[in-house]
Order: structure tokens, then sequence, then C-alpha cells
């Protein structure tokens, strides 16, 4: 069991209150990825809350922070086309589906961690990173803007956004979501 547990005499009145303001902070943000990944957002405390608390009383590190990200999230709807999938087999399979992926992804980053895979990061260079965070930025910002334009989110925009087709088939993924930002941007009367 880690030190810090049991000797609570040494707890200080800062790290009490600093615990609850994360907390705090985190129950929405846990809440937003959910939603993020397409499901309801009480799934998102259910998933997210009693693995945090477990690990809290594992771990030998008092000052150590784990959670999703936004980026998760969106991948794992994009990856697995979330939206097309939950409509199709509804969001009891879509819970099942996004468990399994995470599952398989956790084991991969073992996997990859085994291996030695974050050695290569260092070989990445400067400019790539960066474009990978503005990417990442512009991902997020365009999965979240139609919640903030359109009451009923994205698939209000959906329905009154048609995509363009190019090489025989609609925009699909990233492509689509940037396409229906734009669309969004310069047509604001449609908003609610």
């Amino acid at each position: 069991m880690p030190r810090f547990i049991y000797e609570f005499r040494n707890w200080a009145l800062g790290d009490i209150v600093a615990g609850i303001t994360v907390a705090v902070t985190s129950l929405p943000q846990y809440i937003a990825y959910a939603e993020l990944a397409g499901l309801a957002g009480y799934r998102g405390l259910r998933a997210s809350g009693p693995p945090l608390v477990a690990f809290s009383f594992l771990t030998g590190s008092p000052c150590l922070s784990i959670g999703v990200t936004s980026i998760t999230a969106l991948m794992a709807h994009s990856d697995l086309r979330g939206g097309d999938y939950k409509e199709a087999h509804g969001e009891e399979a879509w819970v099942d589906l996004l468990g399994t992926y995470s599952v398989l992804v956790g084991i991969s980053s073992l996997v990859l961690a085994l291996f030695g895979a974050a050695k290569l990061v260092k070989h990445i260079p400067g400019p790539v990173k960066a474009g990978w965070k503005l990417g990442f930025a512009l991902a997020a910002f365009a999965a979240q803007a139609p919640g903030a334009a359109f009451g009923s989110g994205a698939s209000k925009l959906k329905k009154i956004c048609s995509l363009p087709v190019m090489g025989g088939a609609p925009l699909t993924g990233g492509a689509a979501n940037m396409y229906r930002l734009g669309w969004m941007a310069v047509h604001p009367y449609l908003w609610d």
C-alpha cells in the first residue's frame, strides 16, 4: 500500500482542496468526452469514475493525473464511424463496440511500450508535431461547433448540409466535418 495513504497526518489542506478541485473540474470533462464519442453523458461518469478511484489506491504517486482526452474520444468515434454505427445498431451495440475498441487500444499500447516504441517520438520533427497538434485542435473544434450553433447538434447540421461528392462518394470523416464547419460559418442565419 502506498505510504501516503496511511500517513494521512502529512496531508496538507491544500492537497485536499486540490483533489476536490480536480474532481469537480473532471466531471464535466468526462461527460463531454462521452458525448464526443457518441455516448450519453452519464456513461462517461460511469466509465471513468470507478477506475480512477481504484487507481488512486494503487499508485505510489500522489501527483499523477490520468484520464481520457478529447482526441481519444474523437478518434474512436471517427475510426469506428460512431454516428453511422449507432444509427444502424443502437446505442448498446455502440457501447459494446467502443468498449472492445478501448481494450484493444490498451493492449496495443502495452505491446508498443514493451518494444520501446516511445523512443521513436524523439525522431519526429518539430513541425510535424506542431501540425498534429493543430490538426487535433481543428478536429475537436469541428466536432463541437455544431453543438454550439445548433440546439440539436450535428444531427440537424447533417440534415440541412449536403456533402459534395468526390470520387463517386460523399466526403466522410474529418473532411466531412471540416466541410460542415465551413458551411456552418457561411450560414449563420440558420443557427439556433
